[in-house]
């Protein structure tokens, strides 16, 4: 992970999207090359939207918050072609480890991607999910 911002390191775009071909070959899905992106340019809004304060005004202070916005703006956003909700809970993950908050994973986070990426939970449960789960 590259750093974009202070000592934060944020995830790159090619991390993401070699992360996401990972995660589809181990467990199936579909790819389409060459990054199997369905948004071009998807991801380098979303990572600057979390790491860039707007007006001077960071709407995501904590690693909390922006691993929680991370992991939403992939699934609701359906940047991929497939594997949108698995990619986005491991980038979130990741993000967290990587910058020195650990949280581990259970299986009721399946049950709450699926309801991000159907619309009927975002970025408010997945950040108390996050909290309840460090």
């Amino acid at each position: 992970m590259a750093s974009s911002s202070g000592s934060i390191e944020y995830p790159t775009n090619a991390e993401i999207c070699r992360l996401n071909r990972a995660i589809i070959e181990l467990s199936g899905g579909r790819f389409e090359p060459p990054d199997n992106l369905r948004i071009p340019g998807g991801l380098e809004s979303l990572i600057q939207v979390v790491s860039n304060p707007i007006f001077g005004v960071d709407n995501y202070p904590t690693l909390e918050e922006k691993s929680a916005a991370i992991g939403h703006r992939i699934i609701s956003g359906h940047i991929f072609n497939d594997g949108n909700k698995r990619t986005g809970i491991l980038v979130a993950w990741g993000f967290l480890i990587k910058n020195g908050t650990h949280m581990y994973l259970d299986s009721s986070v399946e049950d709450l991607a699926v309801a991000i990426a159907s619309g009927d939970a975002g970025y408010t449960e997945l950040l108390e999910w996050i909290n309840a789960h460090k």
